[in-house]
C-alpha cells in the first residue's frame, strides 16, 4: 500500500510537469512555480520514502551514519527551499490579486532584467547579476547584506572564540618556543584558509562607495577556485 502511494505521488507530479511543459498555454508564473512544487515534491518524498520502504520491507532497521547525514541534510534542505517557494507563490498571488492589470509586467524576468545580458564575471554570483537589474534593487541588496553578513559574522564569530581559547589553553600548558612551534603548526593550514576565505568573502560582498569590478573579480576567481587546495591541505593537517 505504501509503495502504491509512493508510486502514484511519483506519477502524478511528473504528469504535471510534463502537461506544463508541453502544454504553452500553460507557460505562465503561476504554472512554473506550480511545476517547481512538483519537481521539489518528488525529490522530497524520495528523501525518507525509499529507505522507509526497504527497512518496512526487510524489516532492517539499520541506517549508516553517512546515510544518516546525507538524509537529514537533504530533508532540511528541501524543506527550506519548499518554504521559499511558497512565499514566492504567495507573492505571485498578490500580484494576481491585488495588481492584475500589472500581473503579467511584474511576474516577467523583464521587470528585473530589461537591459544587457553580459555578466562581467566568472560566474553567475549575486553581484554581478544584480548590476544586471534596470529596477529598483534596494530591498534585494539590503536582504541579501543581513543574511550574507549574519552568516558571515556568526561562523567568523566561532572561529575568533574557538582560536581565543586555544591561545589562552596554549599560554597555560606549553612553556617552550618549540612546543609553541608545534601546536599552532597544526592549526596553519586552518588559519589560511579562514583568513582567505573571509577576507575574500568581505572584500567581494561589503558595501563599497565605489565599485571596483575587476578586484571583485580577481577575489571571487581566488576563493572559488584555489579555496579547496587550500582545504585540503588543511584536512592533511588535521589527520597527520
Amino acid at each position: 500500500m505504501r509503495i502504491t502511494i509512493y508510486i502514484l505521488t511519483l506519477i502524478g507530479n511528473m504528469l504535471i510537469m510534463l502537461v506544463v511543459y508541453y502544454n504553452t498555454n500553460l507557460h505562465t508564473p503561476m504554472y512554473f512555480f506550480i511545476t517547481n512544487l512538483s519537481c521539489l515534491e518528488i525529490l522530497y518524498v524520495s528523501t525518507t520514502t525509499p529507505k522507509l520502504l526497504n527497512m518496512l520491507a526487510t524489516n532492517n532497521n539499520k541506517i549508516s551514519f553517512c546515510g544518516c547525514l546525507v538524509q537529514m541534510y537533504m530533508f532540511h534542505s528541501l524543506g527550506i527551499t519548499e518554504c521559499y517557494l511558497l512565499a514566492a507563490m504567495a507573492i505571485d498571488r498578490y500580484v494576481a490579486i491585488c495588481k492584475p492589470l500589472r500581473y503579467s509586467v511584474i511576474m516577467s524576468t523583464g521587470i528585473l532584467f530589461c537591459g544587457r545580458n553580459l555578466v562581467n564575471h566568472y560566474f553567475c554570483d549575486i553581484v554581478p547579476i544584480l548590476t544586471l537589474a534596470c529596477s529598483d534593487i534596494t530591498v534585494i541588496v539590503n536582504i541579501n547584506r543581513i543574511l550574507g553578513g549574519f552568516t558571515t559574522l556568526f561562523n567568523l564569530t566561532i572561529v575568533v572564540l574557538m582560536y581565543i581559547n586555544v591561545i589562552y589553553s596554549i599560554q597555560k600548558t606549553i612553556k617552550t618556543y618549540n612546543g609553541w612551534k608545534k601546536a599552532f603548526s597544526t592549526c596553519s593550514s586552518h588559519l589560511i584558509v579562514v583568513t582567505l576565505f573571509f577576507g575574500s568573502a568581505c572584500i567581494v560582498y561589503t558595501p563599497k562607495v565605489s565599485h571596483a569590478v575587476e578586484y571583485d573579480k580577481l577575489f571571487a576567481l581566488l576563493y572559488a577556485t584555489y579555496m579547496h587546495v587550500l582545504l585540503h591541505s588543511s584536512i592533511q593537517s588535521f589527520t597527520v
